[in-house]
């Protein structure tokens, strides 16, 4: 099982904490499913569609959870007179990969007929999204035809039309692309986005996402493979939800089920493969599997898309150096623990727009910690929120975020900043490392109060960054680094990395998954620590106390 589904379920056992679980709708689906919908191609044509597991487990996960919420009463004048609570499911979005050929459509139109016909929803609108409409006819829409054309009692329920499905007691079925003409005054009760990895832009998203709000029980349903297409819907996507499945962003309303192979070594052991082929040995033949894991050695030019469609690894793209258990936060009060030692900063100042890092990297018998703070101009919170989708309003009312006042970040103030921080906490800097890209003022500032003995510009390349990385990650690993920051675990997770001809590695901001800053200011930080360490400069310098 892949490290993202092993982060889902250990989701969904927190869920049976605090919502409550309907095994009676579950069972309703399921039945629905397994009596109605019958196959119509291949060697299964006419026997009932069976669920397998996973697929059950995904029902019960996107089907069973409720919780309530309350809701305003209003009179017939429309004014509010009340409030009353009301049961919802949990589940208002839900992202499915796995690789190609594991009956991932078969079981969305499914899924799609369910809601449809017996989900509870008065007149529901569904709808079945495509790239484009000349994809139309190849998506998911075909497949609800075809399990139509096969069943009496759903022949009896519902009507082709020209353009949609209409379900005879009040309802429709209707396929919609990226590029239709118009697309206003839908009010969904189920939308499935079909193949998301070929989407180029997110308008058709955006346009379900913002109708959904007249409906009580909505759901988005994303359902792709992987694809050699980068930095579009999918990146975009894929992003999102993992930051939530590590924890980075909560919202229990997103369910995330993403079959892949966590390493192309995988792809060498075949009793791994039912990691993005969850259907394996069903729907997905294994010598199918066998020819196309052999045609990579035949046909190198095919490689890519093999390893996208067939393994679910993302291709033309770095690979995240960083894992959840290496990124992750400890509990633990840095700001007592810091106070009167020695150790180094670490600047990573971007753009004046953007995100900004300073580190302070202290070491306490034997084992190192992380103390960062991260800047922002306070005038651009929320369209930086938007773009990165991370909480940064949140960060920054629990103090990991410093909002600076106006639409720009003014390096000077960081650097007061910092002194402040000397002085509040009794610290004794022995360096302060810095990317001389940006640095700029606060360079100026650095050498004029310190001198050129403490402050330090790091060259981040390979030759600088590839011993830190690396040694980084190993005392990550074995916790003799710790930090406590949701924000530099977001950064950590976002990491990736590139080699150069010598094999030495450095961070790739243009291949990363989001932003990178606060693991380029820890490095910063680490490089001098290394120096002044190795000098002898930081050994046994702690005093403690407060």
């Amino acid at each position: 099982m892949s490290q993202s589904m092993l982060q889902q379920i250990d989701r969904v056992k927190n869920y049976l904490n605090v919502y409550e679980f309907d095994q009676q709708e579950v069972d309703r689906c399921i039945t629905f499913i397994e009596k109605y919908v019958k196959h119509f191609k291949g060697s299964y044509a006419a026997k009932p569609f069976k669920l397998s597991l996973w697929q059950k487990y995904i029902v019960s996960v996107i089907i069973g959870f409720y919780h309530y919420v309350s809701i305003d009463v209003v009179d017939v004048n429309g004014d509010v007179v009340g409030q009353k609570r009301e049961r919802r499911r949990l589940t208002r979005e839900c992202f499915i990969e796995m690789a190609r050929k594991n009956g991932k459509s078969m079981f969305a139109s499914a899924l799609a007929l369910y809601m449809l016909i017996l989900d509870r929803e008065k007149s529901p609108e569904i709808y079945v999204a495509a790239n484009s409409l000349s994809q139309v006819n190849k998506t998911i829409y075909q497949t609800v035809l075809g399990i139509i054309n096969n069943s009496k009692e759903l022949k009896s329920r519902v009507k082709k039309r020209r353009t949609d499905i209409e379900l005879l007691k009040g309802g429709s079925l209707t396929p919609v692309a990226t590029d239709s003409s118009n697309l206003d005054g839908l009010s969904p009760h189920f939308v499935i986005f079909d193949e998301v990895h070929e989407f180029t832009k997110d308008d058709l998203i955006d346009v379900m996402l913002t109708a959904l709000g007249s409906r009580r029980n909505p759901m988005l349903m994303y359902i792709t493979s992987n694809g050699t297409t980068r930095n579009k819907t999918f990146d975009r996507l894929i992003k999102q939800y993992k930051s939530i499945l590590n924890g980075v962003v909560e919202n229990d309303s997103v369910q995330v089920f993403i079959f892949e192979q966590d390493n192309e070594k995988e792809i060498e052991d075949e009793m791994k493969w039912q990691k993005s082929n969850p259907n394996i040995d069903i729907s997905c033949d294994r010598s199918y599997l066998r020819d196309m894991y052999q045609l990579i050695f035949d046909s190198p030019e095919k490689k890519n898309g093999i390893l996208s469609k067939n393994f679910c690894l993302p291709q033309e793209a770095s690979t995240i150096f960083f894992t959840p258990q290496e990124s992750e936060t400890e509990d633990i009060e840095l700001n007592k623990l810091m106070y009167d030692t020695y150790g180094t900063f670490g600047l990573d100042l971007s753009m004046h727009i953007d995100l900004s890092v300073l580190t302070y990297l202290f070491e306490v018998e034997s084992i190192r910690y992380v103390k960062q703070w991260y800047f922002m101009p306070k005038d651009k919170l929320k369209e930086k929120e938007k773009i990165d989708q991370v909480p940064y309003s949140v960060w920054a009312e629990k103090g990991y975020l410093v909002l600076m006042d106006g639409e720009y970040i003014k390096p000077v103030e960081i650097f007061d900043f910092m002194l402040e921080k000397i002085r509040e906490h009794k610290l004794f800097p022995q360096a302060i490392g810095y990317d001389r890209y940006y640095a700029g003022e606060f360079a100026i500032k650095s050498l004029e109060h310190f001198g050129d003995f403490m402050a330090k510009p790091v060259i981040q390349g390979p030759k600088t960054f590839s011993p830190a990385l690396n040694k980084v990650k190993a005392m990550l690993r074995t916790k003799e680094l710790v930090h406590s920051n949701p924000m530099l675990q977001w950064c950590l997770l976002n990491t990736t990395v590139r080699k150069d001809i010598n094999g030495n590695i450095c961070t790739d901001k243009k291949n990363a998954n989001g932003r990178i800053d606060g693991t380029d200011s820890l490095i910063d930080a680490f490089v001098v620590f290394e120096e002044n360490y190795s000098r002898g400069n930081l050994e046994n310098k702690h005093k403690g106390g407060e």
